[in-house]
């Protein structure tokens, strides 16, 4: 499972003095009359929904990240109105992370649940550490759509804004298809319930939660490692009109809220400004803040201009498989090659750069599109972005991260393992082995020996073969026709300094 990196530092809990201003907009109590029709004159420009878990081992950055929407300025809020549901891990992993010193065991916040409006006339402990806030039962399923889908009904109902921008933070993975099981399965890749055996929200229980909801979101920031996949992007699209989206890694405090909030109340009727600002602070700060060799990056996405994307990325799927097929077997060698050579987000995902893989297959491969098409191709994509930021690591060597998108062969797919080899290097360990008709086993690397493990569960077809973007652009056509395993190394794994030798920890 790809996760959002860990925050264990223990934060103080100190409680400082809020800035006093209301929110007039939300209502406190929760069992009210709803005006159907709202005064647009009283609405805030948004509301921020924030839909938070500690994920096992962030129990700090979720308590960061929500001090700081109380750290604005005071005319943000102004503009900018904020609920937030959370649920800290269970207590097991509260002590293990040393997240509570003992004084505060009496809260007895293990795998419960907080629901409440941000005041900023509050103090935070005030708030996030008021037994009053608690909603529910105990031990509730973070991951069921239901919850979500009622959170952001009352969020609305509270708060109601001319515009909402929902925030889901937690453990992230992307999409790969053994996440994106029948419901039945309890394999729900972002939120992951520590207290519920991993159960998390897929592709497609999370459109379910999302379609059902009363109000159209004029954003969803996913605030986890590796969600921006094109598969997401496509399946969520008519959701929502912007995206905020991280393709590899999010240090554990995430996202700079307290910015988002100040770039909201400044630019109210700006969106794309607030969101490219805030994405620009937040990445600098993480710059400052984490290992020196870092594989960082945040994009803003215009939902807008995806379907032109994929009409475009159908031709490109149809010029690669008519070449594969064509019978060129040097042509077919070039693209192999390709795609050996791929640039992989993570080992454990068969994920990879989607701009990198095209510009591949145009420079080295040449004969599957010319250049008019690429340029198309380049112009297509680049529209759907309004901005995207990387670490400075990552810049200074030239990598300029875009979006992911699955790669495997011939139906096939594999997550891989590495272990330290003691020499300062690093060793294949062994690696699972996901079969398209379902079939799934555990390959050894140094003994050869493979366990069958059975069923995954599912198979390619019941699972990418419905998702949006196939539907949209056939790309499991390459998925199924494809016969070279794409690249098993994933730089960010290995916090290599990419010019230098592969597999020496820098």
């Amino acid at each position: 499972m790809n996760i959002k990196k860990s925050f264990l530092t223990t934060l103080t809990m100190m409680w400082a003095l809020m800035m006093m201003v209301s929110i007039s907009s939300c209502r406190v109590n929760n069992d009210f009359p709803v005006d159907p029709t709202p005064d647009p004159s009283q609405l805030s420009d948004y509301t921020i929904i924030y839909y938070g878990h500690g994920g096992g081992n962030l129990d700090a950055g979720l308590y960061y990240n929500l001090r700081q929407f109380y750290q604005g300025k005071v005319e943000s809020y102004e503009h900018v109105s904020i609920v937030s549901q959370y649920k800290f891990s269970t207590a097991e992993n509260l002590v293990k992370t040393k997240f509570f010193t003992e004084e505060y065991w009496d809260y007895h916040f293990g795998s419960r649940t907080v629901r409440m409006i941000i005041d900023p006339t509050k103090t935070v402990g005030e708030q996030l550490f008021n037994d009053d806030n608690f909603y529910g039962d105990d031990n509730a399923n973070v991951a069921c759509p239901d919850s979500l889908t009622n959170f952001i009904n009352w969020a609305a109902k509270v708060c109601p804004a001319k515009n909402y921008i929902l925030i889901l933070s937690d453990h992230g993975s992307g999409y790969t298809p053994d996440y994106d099981l029948p419901e039945q399965k309890q394999t729900r890749g972002i939120m992951f319930d520590d207290a519920h055996d991993g159960v998390h929200f897929s592709v497609s229980s999370l459109h379910r939660a999302l379609a059902n909801a009363n109000v159209h979101l004029q954003t969803i920031y996913l605030d986890a490692c590796m969600m921006n996949t094109i598969e997401y992007q496509f399946e969520l699209k008519d959701l929502a009109d912007y995206y905020i989206l991280s393709t590899f890694y999010v240090p554990g405090y995430g996202g700079r809220y307290d910015i988002l909030v100040d770039e909201l109340g400044e630019h109210p009727n700006d969106i794309e400004t607030a969101l490219s600002d805030f994405s620009r602070e937040t990445t600098n700060f993480w710059d400052d803040n984490t290992h020196k060799f870092d594989y960082h990056d945040m994009s803003v996405i215009r939902t807008s201009e995806l379907d032109a994307f994929g009409r475009k990325f159908r031709t490109f799927t149809d010029k690669l498989v008519s070449a594969y097929q064509s019978g060129d077997e040097e042509l077919k060698q070039k693209i192999d090659a390709c795609t050996a050579s791929a640039f992989r987000i993570q080992n454990s995902s068969p994920s990879y750069d989607i701009v990198d893989y095209y510009t591949r297959i145009y420079l080295f491969a040449p004969g599957v599109i010319d250049k008019p098409f690429f340029n198309e191709l380049e112009d297509a994509f680049n529209r759907t972005v309004i901005c995207k930021h990387t670490s400075k690591f990552l810049e200074s060597n030239g990598y300029v991260v875009d979006c992911s998108i699955m790669l495997c062969n011939q139906g096939t797919y594999r997550r891989y393992d590495y272990e330290d080899d003691g020499n300062g290097g690093w060793k294949l360990n062994y690696f699972f082995i996901y079969e398209p008709d379902g079939k799934w086993g555990l390959y050894w690397y140094e003994s050869k020996r493979l366990q069958d493990y059975g069923s995954w569960g599912g198979t390619l077809d019941s699972t990418y073969g419905q998702l949006a973007f196939d539907r949209a652009t056939g790309w499991s056509r390459w998925l199924w026709l494809n016969e070279q395993e794409p690249n098993h190394i994933a730089l960010a794994d290995f916090y290599v300094d990419i010019p230098g030798e592969l597999g020496k920890e820098q």
